[in-house]
């Protein structure tokens, strides 16, 4: 777990302290502690699974929590039925 102390206030517009101003920020903040300026939390991820002593469990979860950022996670899906022909059924009984 990291802590990370603020010596200062920033003091800006709402819009400009969320989405990608923020992230960006954020990011800046993590290479900058990590002493490399490539890094992203997804590749760190993604290198953990990596990693021989993961067991298929662990790299299950680290894929699935990565999937989250590249793939719009699907609740539901809408099937539209206006353009399918109908179905006739015929039944005999006896």
């Amino acid at each position: 777990m990291f802590t990370y102390q603020l010596d200062c206030v920033i003091i800006a517009p709402k819009n400009l302290i969320n989405g990608k101003v923020m992230s960006s920020a954020v990011l800046e903040m993590l290479r900058k502690d990590s002493g490399d300026s490539t890094y992203h939390p997804l590749t760190s991820l993604l290198m953990l699974a990596r990693e021989p002593d993961a067991t298929i469990g662990d790299q299950i979860t680290i894929h699935k929590s990565i999937a989250r950022y590249v793939e719009a996670e699907r609740k539901a899906i809408e099937i539209d039925t206006s353009a399918m022909d109908p179905v006739n059924f015929k039944f005999q009984i006896g």
